[in-house]
């Protein structure tokens, strides 16, 4: 048989009322008030995540964590193997990750890194607002940079090499 509470009726648990759940109108809300919040599986032998005041969420598979927040971002976690951050793209879509600096208060701080349906990697940049292609890397190892862009070398720069559109250009400084 159901148990039916009114929106906004709170479950309250605990001597301390430590812990209230409630459905207010529009979202169910779990009010953990001590201790870290937890949910098991397994018959509560196992954890699937952890929700720790003023601290990480840990998320687990098979009782092993996977992955933590942090206070500088996010952590993939394993032990005993590599640790791997999977993006998967549904069949005939791009996968992709995208890396900003600042907040994204410039264009200059913006990076992505793809996967093509081509079946290149590629590295694209976003000087002036809109994404360029940098360099690209396909399945052969072969690599690509566009015209006008350069391969630098060195710490002051001391090989460059490049395609101006019509030519190969390599320039050596001493």
């Amino acid at each position: 048989a159901d148990v039916k509470f009114v929106d906004s009726a709170k479950i309250v648990l605990g001597t301390g009322n430590d812990c209230k759940i409630h459905f207010n109108g529009t979202n169910t809300v779990v009010d953990q008030y001590a201790g870290t919040f937890e949910i098991a599986v397994a018959n509560a032998s196992e954890y699937a995540a952890k929700f720790i005041p003023n601290g990480a969420v840990e998320l687990y598979y098979d009782n092993s964590k996977k992955l933590e927040t942090h206070s500088d971002g996010v952590r993939v976690v394993n032990t005993g193997a590599d640790a791997a951050l999977r993006i998967l793209a549904p069949s005939g879509q791009n996968g992709r990750l995208e890396l900003t600096a600042d907040a994204g208060a410039d264009n200059e701080d913006n990076f992505r890194l793809t996967v093509d349906t081509d079946q290149k990697f590629k590295i694209y940049g976003k000087p002036s607002g809109t994404y360029t292609e940098f360099l690209s890397i396909d399945q052969s190892g072969h690599t690509r940079i566009p015209d006008s862009k350069k391969a630098i070398f060195g710490t002051g720069d001391d090989l460059q090499i490049w395609s101006d559109g019509t030519q190969g250009i390599v320039r050596g400084v001493t």
